[in-house]
């Protein structure tokens, strides 16, 4: 039987998507697990842990994971207040104090990959929510005013997101409860490993619908996925992405398809929030467009979306077309494939490109013999990035 979702609501503007997470929590009544890269202390976080706070006076559950590098500046204040307002909270990855580093750092020394850097590298960089276990909103929002209109305006960055209803929200319930392990303060037990090796069975279960790279082996069986999905495309590949820095078989396969004559564009930022990766891909599109690819970048604001399509398969979520999303980062994205959710994405990517640039090979002639050298120094540096 072909696994689908029950209902589907897709998102493109960072007010609408606010309005409903809080709709989607006013009405929960057991549970509500969130999960963000970035959580700031703003005026729209203040109403979101407002009403996390009714929640749990209500009687529900309410957990909030952090990730330890991306919301840095504001663990302490988060701490305290997600202590005061009942609502559990931990931090994915915490940085080490100077001391814990400190003490730890003989046994670093003679470690081949030293844990500190290893686990540096590693963030949840999901946003996701799910509530009483049945309905899930995840997309490229994080909980800060940059996102949302009516703080930010006009300047508001382009993101997207979905909200589902279906079995397959227990797939992204189970990774939320790995992460939350991982980022316990105490060492697992057997036990603990036992519980989140069937957590990890649940999440293959129902990977048609939500990818979630909870551990290197998903991780590696998901980007062979998407290189033959690009592979035997028959008609279009559109990605959009914040951050385009791929590993080389993602290149390749891009390439194959516009030999191929396969409809391939690509849709990045123009100003982008972390102009680094951007000049580490300086000669990347310039590569591309000599296969047929096409590039454009997105001029009226910071393009954050994350969606791709291929052929009459889309997804939508977190994960960005680079190294971290690749390699290193914890992500989520929702598989659709009816027609409305298609013919919807569709329209959006049209009416991204038509707030976009094509890119042209004398783009890239301009850049200066310095800049030149200082790309391709930062694209050998690409595994962090």
């Amino acid at each position: 039987m072909t696994k689908t979702w029950d209902q589907i609501q897709l998102f493109h503007s960072g007010d609408e998507f606010f309005t409903e997470l809080l709709s989607s929590i006013r009405r929960a009544r057991e549970t509500i697990t969130l999960e963000f890269y970035i959580f700031e202390i703003d005026p729209i976080t203040d109403v979101l842990l407002e009403e996390l706070q009714l929640a749990v006076l209500r009687g529900c559950d309410v957990r909030l994971l952090v990730d330890g590098v991306g919301s840095l500046f504001y663990l302490d204040a988060l701490q305290k207040r997600c202590l005061r307002e009942g609502v559990q909270f931990r931090i994915y990855h915490p940085l080490p104090n100077f001391l814990q580093w400190f003490a730890r750092l003989p046994e670093e020394l003679f470690s081949k990959t030293p844990g500190f850097f290893r686990r540096a590298n590693r963030r949840n960089h999901r946003k996701a929510v799910v509530v009483d276990g049945q309905i899930a909103l995840l997309g490229s929002f994080n909980m800060t005013r940059v996102h949302y209109e009516k703080l930010s305006g006009k300047n508001a960055w382009r993101d997207s997101a979905v909200k589902v209803q279906g079995e397959a929200i227990e797939s992204l319930v189970a990774a939320f409860e790995i992460a939350w392990a991982f980022a316990r303060k105490a060492p697992l037990s057997p036990t603990h490993m036992t519980y989140l090796r069937e957590k990890i069975t649940t999440v293959l279960r129902w990977q048609p619908l939500l990818r979630l790279n909870v551990n290197d082996k998903i991780r590696r069986h998901l980007y062979k996925d998407l290189c033959r999905r690009i592979y035997h495309a028959k008609s279009h590949v559109y990605v959009t992405t914040a951050y385009f820095l791929p590993k080389r078989a993602v290149l390749r396969a891009l390439a194959q398809a516009a030999r191929r004559g396969i409809d391939v564009k690509i849709l990045i930022p123009g100003p982008s929030d972390v102009p680094i990766v951007k000049w580490a891909a300086f000669e990347l599109p310039y590569k591309l467009q000599k296969e047929g690819v096409k590039l454009y970048e997105y001029q009226k604001r910071v393009l954050h979306a994350k969606y791709m399509i291929i052929d009459d398969w889309a997804s939508i979520g977190s994960f960005n077309l680079n190294h971290r999303s690749i390699l290193h980062d914890l992500e989520v994205e929702a598989v659709l494939t009816d027609e409305e959710s298609l013919r919807n994405i569709h329209q959006q990517f049209q009416t991204d490109l038509s707030a976009a640039q094509i890119l042209l090979p004398s783009d890239y002639e301009k850049g200066s013999l310095w800049f030149q050298w200082l790309a391709k120094t930062l694209f050998k540096l690409r595994y962090w990035f």
